[in-house]
């Protein structure tokens, strides 16, 4: 809903953390995507949140897991199994 993308882009800004990227990357099929692995590998992150199939294809990429936005707000309830 609109309200849950408000609170997301709130939440962001208080606890994101700007990246610098610093090595281009090229491994993904769909050239367009690469910048979120950029992101990624900048801001040392431990996962990837997208629905896009072009990423879940590099699954885990570079030690990074890949999730899907559903496997994401499992984790964050609690609700994922295994």
């Amino acid at each position: 809903s609109a309200d849950d993308m408000n609170a997301l882009f709130v939440l962001l800004q208080a606890v994101g953390e700007p990246v610098i990227v610093q090595m281009p990357v090229q491994d993904c099929r769909d050239p367009k995507d690469n910048k979120f692995l950029e992101a990624a590998l900048a801001g040392r992150a431990d996962c990837i949140i997208s629905g896009d199939d072009d990423l879940h294809a590099l699954h885990p990429w570079r030690g990074i897991e890949i999730w899907s936005p559903a496997r994401a707000a499992a984790r964050l309830d609690g609700t994922e199994m295994g």
